[in-house]
């Protein structure tokens, strides 16, 4: 197996055990896991950074019970099983990919700071700048058309070095890793108003306010200046940094390619679209949607959940909003309008010049 080949399924084979140690299934035969098994413990590059569970594990089923055994049954074992597997899969990817790549040179990955679909986020360190990034690796091709896949992201990417507003994460360059492709980007020091809102609840008014104002200023700039739809707004998706309390936009320019790969293998399968709830009702129905006023409606349900600390119900939803006395009539127009039909909502433009200034 080449090394690419094998990268490319040491990355799907940790996919899977990330499934399978956390109870869910996985579309992956014996016959998989035996053949990639094999290449890794007969190679002399990786075979002594080749973890337990792989070295003794013959079969799935017996690789998932050696990781539960190790991660034990305490609390947290769920995320336990789930580093196991990324800690002793990514420095086999690593070794693969870097001997000889000029970015791995330059760029030493350190902790993981989070994943999701379709890739991972590092904090990385420059050795000659010396100073520490965000380095965002994407999965091997996206799992379908690698060569196709990869210069439709460059082109792509071309929008990232556009962008400069300040609530939009600025980014640096983009490159390779083996087959895979990164971006190396501002790291944010902060939580994601995902976290803010999962361990506070709803912010204040006065917050909620300054947010809203920010972030439709970074989609004003991005949609009238630039001419890119995010197409993924959601509160992960927002970092608040811990000393300014800058609120700053992530994944900007993945969301007119990376989310077109994920929706058109959703719907293929059936699932929710990637933003959930987030997600305006027409772009659900027609995932081929790049239209502006897409992110404005999912900003307008990032402001009903940050008052209220919950999504907009299909009834009601004003009324909610009334029981809050901080807020203004014009301002109560203004969230409903974000969450009305395409039509009949403000650009960003629009939304970030009507926004109540906080007394």
């Amino acid at each position: 197996m080449k090394a690419d080949e094998l990268v490319e399924s040491i990355d799907k084979l940790k996919r899977v055990m990330l499934l399978i140690t956390t109870g869910k299934s996985a579309d992956y035969t014996e016959d998989e896991y035996a053949e990639v098994r094999k290449a890794l413990v007969r190679s002399p590059e990786v075979a002594p950074h080749c973890p337990d569970w792989l070295r003794r594990g013959s079969s799935l089923s017996e690789a998932n019970a050696r990781i539960r055994k190790e991660a034990g049954d305490e609390s947290g074992a769920w995320q336990r099983r789930r580093e196991i597997v990324i800690n002793s899969l990514d420095p086999i990817i690593d070794i693969l990919e870097g001997a000889n790549d000029a970015a791995a040179v330059s760029l030493q990955k350190l902790e993981r700071l989070g994943g999701g679909g379709f890739g991972e986020v590092f904090r990385c360190h420059h050795k000659f700048a010396n100073c520490d990034f965000a380095l965002k690796v994407l999965n091997p091709a996206f799992d379908e058309g690698h060569e196709r896949a990869v210069a439709r992201f460059f082109q792509e990417a071309q929008i990232l070095f556009r962008l400069c507003h300040a609530n939009i994460v600025r980014v640096y360059d983009v490159g390779m890793f083996g087959r895979r492709p990164f971006i190396r980007m501002e790291l944010v020091k902060g939580d994601t108003l995902a976290e803010i809102l999962r361990d506070g609840g709803s912010l204040l008014v006065d917050d909620a306010r300054e947010l809203v104002r920010a972030i439709s200023g970074a989609l004003a700039h991005a949609h009238d200046d630039i001419g890119v739809v995010h197409r993924d707004i959601k509160p992960g998706n927002i970092m608040v940094e811990s000393t300014t309390r800058r609120p700053v936009l992530l994944d900007f320019g993945l969301g007119a390619f990376v989310q077109e790969e994920i929706f058109s293998r959703i719907t293929r399968k059936g699932d929710a679209p990637a933003g959930g709830s987030y997600t305006a009702p027409e772009l659900q129905a027609d995932s081929t949607l790049l239209d502006p006023l897409n992110d404005v409606y999912s900003l307008g349900v990032i402001w009903y959940e940050a008052l209220t600390s919950s999504i907009p119900p299909r009834r009601k939803a004003e009324e909610r909003l009334e029981a809050i006395p901080a807020l203004r009539p014009k301002e109560i127009e203004l969230i409903m309008s974000c969450l009305d039909d395409a039509e009949n909502r403000p650009t960003a433009a629009e939304l970030h010049g009507s926004v109540p200034k906080s007394a």
